[in-house]
Parts: structure tokens; C-alpha cells; sequence
């Protein structure tokens, strides 16, 4: 015969371990939730994304796009660029700092195409500031 190996001291204490870890991959995934929903890594392991409000003008006849800064946060400049397509058209590079009412015109941008101000932080990740479609976008 085989012998007792599940009295009954065995079997609570597997069953203690069990529920253990449950409530360990319980708070596990809720962490992982927190994270991801309240974006938590942004907001305590790095620099927060500036907030501004950037308005677009766009000439048609000579295919010429303007951003000015209208409110927010200071930028450092060469942190901020205009991308389409996944090619950086321009950056603020050339200002060291750009407040509000700061313009930058980027010439040769067709009206069916879409660019996006990006910020990058400290680590080189890029977060999306704005985003302007053109007319026939």
C-alpha cells in the first residue's frame, strides 16, 4: 500500500499556498493594469510630456506649413520635431527655448500629406504633442 501522504495537514497547508498565490498574481496584474491605464511610467519613471497648445497655418499656393506656439510649456527646442511619413521635415532646433508665440515654417509640405510634433524626453522616446492634416489628407 501506499503510504498517507495527504492527512489532513497536508492538504491545508497546499491549500494555503494555493490561495498565496493567487493573491500574489492578483496584485501582479493589478500593478500591470495600473501601469498601462494611469500610464505610470511616464509620470514617475521619467520626464512628464509638456503640455502646449501648437497652431497650425497652411498656404496652399506656396505649400508652406507654420506652427506658432500659443500656450504651455516652454520647449527646448531641439527636443521637438515635425515629422510625415516618418521623415523628420524640421526641428526647433535653431531655438534654444520656444515660448509662446514662437513660429517655425516648414516649406515643401503637400496638402495630402499629415505631419506630427513629436517631443522626445530625456531617453530619446518620442511622445506626440499635436498633429495637423492637411487639406486633402
Amino acid at each position: 500500500m501506499l503510504p498517507d501522504t495527504f492527512d489532513a495537514d497536508g492538504r491545508a497547508s497546499a491549500q494555503v499556498i494555493g490561495e498565496l498565490l493567487l493573491v500574489v498574481v492578483t496584485l501582479i496584474g493589478a500593478v500591470v493594469v495600473g501601469v498601462v491605464v494611469f500610464d505610470f511610467d511616464d509620470r514617475f519613471l521619467g520626464e512628464e510630456t509638456p503640455t502646449v497648445e501648437i497652431r497650425f497655418t497652411y498656404d496652399e499656393a506656396n505649400e508652406t506649413l507654420t506652427a506658432q506656439h500659443r500656450s504651455g510649456q516652454t520647449l527646448q527646442g531641439d527636443r521637438v520635431a515635425f515629422v510625415s511619413d516618418n521623415v523628420t521635415l524640421d526641428t526647433w532646433g535653431k531655438e534654444p527655448n520656444v515660448t509662446t508665440g514662437d513660429e517655425l515654417t516648414i516649406y515643401g509640405v503637400p496638402p495630402d500629406r499629415t505631419v506630427i510634433v513629436y517631443w522626445h524626453d530625456e531617453n530619446g522616446n518620442r511622445h506626440e504633442l499635436r498633429r495637423w492634416y492637411g487639406p486633402a489628407a
